[in-house]
């Protein structure tokens, strides 16, 4: 391959790739919405194979990290009617650790909602499940340990043992819980 020819494919290459960048940057800005995220993932997966992987890690960090980032921040738990573990989850192949900064506020939003949740109420479960193997082990354990274990003690503690007229609904509710800690 001669010099020319070398350098038509490299500003080849540097074309279709701004040209793709440019793209995303269009699709992100005019018809995306970040709480429907299949679309964009599909498109994003196409290309990985046909563009140099810093077009790709630049198109994550640079354009879809603060967009989900700001969506985030405008999530909140107790009204917000989809779960954000659905349009979050999803991009995880995709962003792997980059989205761990965005763990903290979400355990603080899910710490706060759970300030007047009572373990009767078994939307928690649903809620807080799909994190457990997104979380550390070690920051789920302690997310537990503040937030849902003291509750559950709480109820435990008055618990009225009578086999003559038990009342199970109480240990209902423990057990439903207990799932969250395996």
């Amino acid at each position: 391959m001669g010099c020319l020819d070398a350098i038509f494919t490299k500003s080849y290459s540097v074309n279709k790739s701004l040209f793709y960048i440019e793209l995303i940057f269009y699709f992100c800005s005019s018809e995306w919405n970040p709480r429907e995220p299949d679309q964009l993932i599909d498109l994003i997966e196409r290309w990985v194979p046909y563009l140099p992987e810093w077009i790709i890690d630049n198109i994550l960090d640079q354009l879809i990290y603060p967009i989900l980032h700001r969506e985030v921040d405008q999530w909140n738990p107790l009204t917000d009617s989809i779960p954000i573990h659905s349009w979050l989850h999803p991009w995880l192949p995709l962003m792997k650790d980059r989205l761990e900064p965005l763990y903290q506020p979400i355990r603080t939003k899910l710490a706060q909602a759970l300030q007047n949740w009572q373990p009767s109420d078994s939307s928690a479960k649903a809620v807080l499940l799909p994190w457990q193997k997104v979380f550390k082990q070690g920051t789920w354990d302690a997310f537990m340990n503040k937030y849902i274990v003291p509750k559950l003690v709480s109820i435990m503690q008055q618990f009225v043992i009578d086999p003559r007229q038990q009342i199970l609904g109480r240990k209902k509710i423990l057990i439903d819980i207990f799932f969250l800690f395996i």
